[in-house]
Order: structure tokens, then C-alpha cells, then sequence
């Protein structure tokens, strides 16, 4: 059963109005038929101030607030909620693509599909992010009085799923043998100093090269005869002329920022986690990377790794290899031989005659010059194996 009470003598003196942060005790007295009695006290404490407005962040309590993640669900926190007369009963979290005012947290609509209402007694929640857009939570607490604090809204979050593209990479000095690649049906022409043009093949393209994809691109008017009958870039070996590091790239996201790029340097392909000769280091700029005598062999065959992490912890990397580190000259076993008819200087010289003890395959580019006290201009040979 349920009964009011009307205390018309407390409207009457005009002491029916509390003042604020004071406790008013309430006697109650019930005696039934048979005289037996039973008293309640009900305490009441006049609170008519609003809890004091905390700070919301994105992530778990304790850790730094983040802006961007991969992860559809992510733990929100939040503190600095003060009431000093009743204390907080409950907090109410509002997830939006903006900012919430107080009235749309204090009298939700529920049917607002924009919207995700969240109430809970703990200072932290974790939440499923259901929208590509930037997210925000919003959040009040409510007292004992169950009067509103003000809004406290975060700076904002964004799932980003996809990693870091490199463009344009390139190690100062490293050569190979020009070559061709194809990926994605498409074929490219490399040169020895690693710059790629785009030529037509009417072949299928079996084998995709992943380095071909990074390389700077550049517009070739002039190409080496029968180009697509060129050894593939697959595999093939890259020479450095020594062992300082110059490395440039350019890096992009276009969901969240780049958080940082580092460089490592592994004996094999299987090492690109966890390189065993250099590990990962940071580049102290996104886009360049110096080092000076990284302990690389003589001969050694190395891979050179760079990873790219986004500001939601989405990594990129890529493999630069097999390098051989080459600093000696090539040798010059026999004397080419030279033959003079009426119009011409004929030299010639076998494929035995000139060797590279630290590279792999034959040397593919000779230059030739002819006279005593006035040389001619260097001519150059080429040595092209299909």
C-alpha cells in the first residue's frame, strides 16, 4: 500500500524548504490494531549542485589517449566526476560522429540510430565502433539527486584498417643488371640504378615482383633491344659499392597520420620481423635514413628492411634484397688483344678476361678508350645475357 503524507503545519511555518547540503531526518510511526508499533527513519540530504565535469578519453584507464586504432571495438575512460554532497550514482556515455549536448544526454532518444547510449556505474566501458567516420564520446554523471553534470566530450577516434604505402625507394648507389618485372599484369622496365618505365610484353605476367611496386617511375623514350627478353628482377641480386646507408622513400596514409619509420637489415628474407644483423631503428625523419658502417661483410649477402606504422598501429614493410656489399674493383686477367686493319682499331677479349670475385654473374658494361697522347671519349660495351 502506499500513502503520502501531506505536512501542511511545515507549509504553514514555512520550513517545508530544505537548505542546501543539510541531512533532514523523516520519523515514521505505524501501530496496527493490537497497539504494536514499528518506526522507520528516513534520512534525506539536500544536494542542489551538479556533479563537477571530468575528461573522457580513448583507451584503457592509465594509458595514453589514442585518435586512431584498426580495432572495431575500443575501451573508453574516463575520470575528474566529483560530487562532494551525494556523490556520483551513475555515468551516461553517448557515442557519435559528434560532439552531444547536455539535453541529449539527459533525455535520450533511443531511437536515433546515430547514436549509442551506454549507462554504467564504472569508469570505463568498451564499445563496438559501428561507423567508418570519426567517433566521439560524450559523457555526464548523474548524482544521488540524480542532477546532471556537463557535457565531457573526447577529442575523438577513427578506426583506420589499412597499412602505409611506400613510393619512391631508393638506396644512393645500389645497381643491379637491367631487368624486366611485371605485377598486377602490368611490365615494367628496370634500370641498373633501380628507376622503373612501364613497356608493353605480350606474355603473360607469372611472376609478381613486390619490389617493382616501391621503385621511383620515370618516362623512357629510348629502351634497350629486345627489353622483354631481359632476366627478371625476381631475385636478382643488388650491389652497393660500400657500406654507408643512404636510403630516401616517400610514405603515405590518407586515413591516419605516420607514427614512425624504421630501418633493419636481416641475412635472409625469413629475418624481416626480427632482422639478426641491424635490428629495426627509427628514422629520425619519415622520409630519409643515414648509417655509416652497419657491420656489413664483404660479399655478405644482406636484405635491407623498411617499416612504415601508421597512428593506428598499422605496419607496412618492405624487402630491398639480396644485396651484396662490392668494394673492390673488377680484375683484368689477360691483355685484350688488338688488331689494326686500313680503317679500323678491332680490340676483342673473351668472357675470361675481365672477373668480379665478389659478383654474382658477369660483368655486363666494359668501357674502352683508344690513344697515346690524345684519348678518344669512352666507348661502352655492353655484355647483355637474355
Amino acid at each position: 500500500m502506499n500513502y503520502t503524507l501531506v505536512m501542511n503545519s511545515l507549509v504553514m511555518n514555512n520550513t517545508h524548504k530544505g537548505k542546501h547540503y543539510r541531512n533532514y531526518t523523516v520519523e515514521l510511526e505505524i501501530i496496527n490494531i493490537a497497539s504494536l508499533k514499528t518506526k522507520e527513519l528516513v534520512t534525506i540530504l539536500i544536494d542542489e549542485s551538479a556533479p563537477e565535469t571530468g575528461v573522457v578519453r580513448e583507451g584503457t584507464p592509465g594509458s595514453p589517449d589514442i585518435d586512431y586504432t584498426s580495432d572495431w571495438n575500443v575501451t573508453i575512460n574516463w575520470e575528474g566526476f566529483i560530487d562532494h554532497e551525494s556523490g556520483v550514482k551513475f555515468y551516461r556515455l553517448g557515442l557519435s560522429n559528434s560532439c552531444l549536448n547536455l539535453e541529449l544526454l539527459w533525455h535520450p532518444n533511443y531511437n536515433e540510430s546515430t547514436i549509442q547510449y551506454h549507462d554504467t556505474e564504472q569508469q570505463s566501458m568498451h564499445v563496438a565502433i559501428n561507423s567508418g567516420e570519426k567517433l566521439y564520446a560524450s559523457v555526464i554523471a548523474f548524482n544521488n539527486a540524480l542532477e546532471p553534470s556537463k557535457v565531457a566530450c573526447s577529442d575523438g577516434i577513427m578506426v583506420d584498417e589499412s597499412p602505409p604505402v611506400f613510393t619512391n625507394v631508393s638506396i644512393l648507389n645500389l645497381k643491379t643488371s637491367p631487368s624486366v618485372a611485371c605485377t598486377d599484369g602490368a611490365f615494367w622496365y628496370v634500370t641498373e640504378d633501380l628507376k622503373k618505365t612501364n613497356i608493353t610484353c605480350n606474355r603473360a605476367c607469372s611472376i609478381s615482383d613486390t619490389l617493382i611496386n616501391v621503385l621511383p617511375e620515370f618516362v623512357s623514350s629510348t629502351l634497350p633491344d629486345e627489353v622483354c627478353n631481359l632476366n627478371s628482377l625476381n631475385n636478382r641480386y643488388l650491389y652497393l659499392g660500400n657500406d654507408f646507408l643512404d636510403i630516401s622513400w616517400n610514405i603515405e596514409d590518407f586515413e591516419s597520420p605516420i607514427e614512425h619509420v624504421s630501418i633493419g637489415i636481416g641475412s635472409s628474407e625469413s629475418s624481416i620481423q626480427y632482422p639478426d644483423i641491424v635490428g629495426y631503428s627509427k628514422s629520425h625523419y619519415n622520409t630519409v635514413y643515414r648509417l655509416r658502417h652497419p657491420g656489413l661483410a664483404q660479399n655478405s649477402v644482406v636484405y635491407v628492411f623498411i617499416k612504415g606504422v601508421n597512428k593506428a598501429n598499422r605496419e607496412t614493410v618492405i624487402s630491398v634484397g639480396p644485396v651484396i656489399v662490392d668494394e673492390t674493383p673488377p680484375l683484368c686477367l689477360t691483355k685484350p688483344l688488338v688488331e689494326l686493319t686500313k680503317e679500323s682499331v678491332i680490340v676483342s677479349w673473351t668472357k675470361d678476361t675481365f672477373k668480379d670475385n665478389d659478383q654474382r654473374g658477369t660483368i655486363s658494361k666494359i668501357y674502352l678508350r683508344i690513344g697515346k697522347l690524345f684519348y678518344t671519349i669512352f666507348y661502352i660495351y655492353h655484355t647483355i645475357y637474355y
